[in-house]
């Protein structure tokens, strides 16, 4: 069956107008949704303080300042960059499993973003959910292997509490390569195992 899943552009009004609020809401889910205006986005996350899941795709966009704190939230689904990887987990105190994925782009944005990640420095803090209580991570896909390693690298040597590492990857070549890197790289939990899957791009 054909997906026909469109994006839904939020417009026609002003969350700061209307004292939005969804203080009883514990998941969030905003695979397909576009908003008009950014900082709308951040006042409907700032109105639900109490989420335990959340699922963003392309919504997050730079500058980040305003992302809020998500005292409650264990589970995360986040379409990423580089720089907002470690600063969403700096806002996520207590998640417990963590799914990053990249979406395929055109190849001058991807070769834009990719200078970005060659320069990229491990932050200074370490967020506390790494450190504290990531049980599980799941990267899924890998259009920038090395980069992807990177990332992959810098979670496992701080993830103590974690206990699965999870791997989606579409291209089958590059399987061997993921699991003989990652086999090298320095793991803060003993008990961290890896499970990769391949799937059809």
């Amino acid at each position: 069956m054909q997906n026909t899943r469109k994006s839904r552009p939020v417009e026609g009004f002003d969350f700061s107008s209307i004292g939005f609020g969804l203080p009883s809401l514990n998941a969030l889910h905003l695979d397909d949704t576009i908003f008009q205006y950014f900082p709308d986005f951040m006042l409907l996350l700032a109105g639900c303080p109490n989420l335990e899941h959340l699922q963003v795709a392309n919504q997050l966009q730079h500058p980040y300042d305003d992302i809020p704190i998500f005292h409650n939230l264990t589970q995360l689904t986040l379409c990423y960059n580089w720089e907002l990887v470690g600063l969403v987990l700096q806002h996520c105190p207590m998640l417990q499993n963590l799914k990053l994925y990249k979406e395929y782009r055109d190849s001058r944005v991807e070769e834009y973003e990719g200078e970005g990640e060659k320069n990229w420095v491990e932050p200074e803090l370490v967020p506390e959910c790494l450190s504290s209580y990531l049980r599980t991570c799941t990267m899924d896909a890998f259009p920038d292997l090395q980069s992807e390693l990177m990332l992959a690298k810098y979670i496992l040597k701080n993830a103590r509490m974690l206990q699965i590492m999870k791997i989606r990857n579409g291209n089958k070549a590059e399987h061997l390569e993921i699991e003989k890197q990652l086999s090298t790289f320095p793991k803060a939990s003993a008990t961290c195992e890896f499970l990769f899957f391949t799937y059809r791009a």
